[in-house]
């Protein structure tokens, strides 16, 4: 299976949102040689937190092209372009968004939502990042064919805030590593599969 990433946080957060980046992308490219993990991402990693995953033969970086959009325009519109040239089965954004235009790639869409603090914790955030956030959001839940989340506490708040139904709601929690990651991302990606199908029909 050829699986495509938002891999920005993956390249550029040291912090919980890439830790949990690169345990998604290392476990599945490592769970299976004849997988291919495609990452998506403004620019080239650095730094040693992307070592292991760089030394990966089925990890591939995708880049914006040298004509078209750039930085994040490029991650909210032009992703769409390649993924199908690509060959992906299935996309995974894994920090609560996807591309703008994700169902123009006809391609299955999977997000993580870590959590909706924004939301709930207006006064920490000024008014145009709990806007731009809400936006986003919104739009991941609509347009997902499946949302992971790391437990139920965020899974009630997205059926809450975003009317969500809970039968789109994955929960995978964020202390599983190894095979039991690895099967539980795949169990979720083969339901945005079945439900993309449905969907088209």
């Amino acid at each position: 299976m050829n699986i495509g990433f938002d891999g920005k946080e993956a390249v550029r957060d040291k912090n919980s949102l890439g830790d949990y980046s690169r345990r998604v992308i290392e476990t599945l490219a490592r769970g299976d040689s004849s997988r291919k993990c495609l990452l998506y991402t403004p620019g080239m990693p650095r730094g040693a937190c992307m070592d292991r995953i760089r030394a990966l033969h089925n990890v591939e970086f995708r880049l914006p092209a040298s004509q078209g959009f750039h930085g994040g325009l490029w991650r909210a519109f032009g992703i769409t372009n390649n993924l199908h040239s690509d060959g992906v089965q299935v996309f995974h954004g894994l920090c609560g968004e996807l591309p703008l235009n994700i169902k123009e790639a006809h391609v299955p869409a999977v997000v993580s939502i870590h959590s909706l603090d924004f939301r709930k914790f207006p006064k920490h955030h000024n008014p145009f990042e709990r806007f731009l956030l809400n936006y986003k959001t919104t739009r991941a839940c609509r347009n997902a064919d499946r949302i992971i989340v790391p437990g139920e506490a965020i899974k009630e708040d997205i059926m809450n805030f975003y009317g969500t139904d809970s039968a789109k709601i994955d929960v995978i929690d964020s202390a599983l590593e190894g095979e039991s990651l690895e099967k539980a991302l795949f169990e979720s990606y083969s339901k945005a599969i079945k439900a993309f199908e449905i969907n088209k029909d």
